[in-house]
């Protein structure tokens, strides 16, 4: 994706939130090499990003939309992007938690697909040498308080907006504002609805299974198998996860899955099947670690739970469960 993604112009502007003076742009950067593959190879980790959460904008009143409409129809994106520094450094005036970041506004395209990236880089701590020169040279140790993220390091907060259709790809975090936790890009900047990233709609459904059958089925470990499985394949073969597939196929009674769909309405998901992309690949197949009451760990592949020629899950009259691993050529000790 890196070698589809051209920058055209971006300014830096400081936020800082710890007693300092926040400092606002007059100039765009200058885009030299170095800069211009930072950028790009943190736009890329954004797209790719499982957090990432689609929405688009609350239409009626945003100041922030109007904006964005006046640069596409001739407006100066520097001005574009103080304003949208003021409107951060004003939330950090309500908000004392909101982190100190440098904040790029930066209009580029990908895939010929312009659009304006807001990209908060939170501080890290990092760590220099300094040279005292004092009465003699003494090498030392110093902390950096102000160290922008490494290009392999992913972003906290961001918003890609598709300057096409006004979509949004958001990344962000709650703070307290006045008091109360809130998602203050979504709710006091963009002014964008509410919506769940992929990683949360993953875990959300696998939590919910897990209480139904925690609570329903006596911690059924085959149906949770079921579930796993399901889920499993509608990724592979069709990129989603469907509700009713996962329903039908984890509880044989209609009880267990109108109870599931309900508890699942609770948490705002409603949508029977949702395309989940192939950033979701790892959080969907990763590895189902099972720790039995005598402490025994055991991790599995998703695709392997169903198999019984791999391992197989055998509910005994006693109940208590008996898991047998086949077909082993070789055990390594790690």
């Amino acid at each position: 994706m890196e070698s589809n993604i051209t920058i055209k112009k971006a300014v830096l502007h400081i936020l800082d939130n710890t007693g300092g003076v926040s400092v606002v742009s007059d100039k765009e950067l200058i885009l030299s090499a170095e800069i211009e593959e930072y950028l790009t190879k943190h736009i890329d980790k954004c797209f790719l990003d499982i957090d990432v959460k689609n929405t688009r904008f609350i239409e009626d009143e945003n100041a922030f939309l109007a904006g964005v409409r006046a640069y596409i129809s001739g407006g100066s994106f520097l001005e574009l992007s103080k304003s949208i520094a003021e409107d951060f450094i004003t939330a950090m005036e309500e908000g004392s938690e909101i982190p100190s970041a440098d904040l790029v506004v930066v209009e580029f395209s990908i895939d010929h697909v312009p659009y304006l990236g807001v990209l908060k880089f939170n501080y890290k701590r990092s760590y220099i040498h300094f040279v005292e020169t004092e009465n003699g040279i003494r090498n030392t140790i110093v902390r950096q308080p102000c160290a922008l993220p490494l290009e392999t390091q992913k972003l906290e907060e961001f918003a890609l907006v598709n300057l096409n259709d006004y979509s949004i790809k958001l990344k962000e975090r709650f703070y307290e504002i006045k008091g109360d936790k809130t998602l203050y890009i979504s709710r006091e900047i963009l002014k964008s609805k509410g919506a769940i990233s992929e990683k949360g709609v993953v875990d959300m459904v696998e939590k919910t299974v897990k209480k139904i059958v925690r609570d329903s089925y006596e911690n059924d470990l085959l149906k949770y198998n079921a579930f796993k499985n399901t889920i499993t394949e509608d990724y592979i073969n069709n990129q989603e996860i469907n509700i009713d597939n996962i329903a039908e196929s984890t509880f044989e009674d209609e009880s267990g899955r109108q109870a599931f769909k309900e508890e699942l309405e609770k948490t705002g998901l409603r949508d029977s099947r949702i395309k989940i992309s192939h950033n979701a690949e790892k959080r969907v197949l990763r590895k189902q670690k099972l720790v039995t009451d005598t402490g025994i760990e055991i991790s599995i592949p998703a695709s392997y739970l169903n198999d019984s020629s791999i391992v197989e899950f055998i509910n005994n009259t006693d109940g208590t469960i008996s898991i047998t691993i086949k077909n082993i050529v070789n055990v390594d000790n790690k």
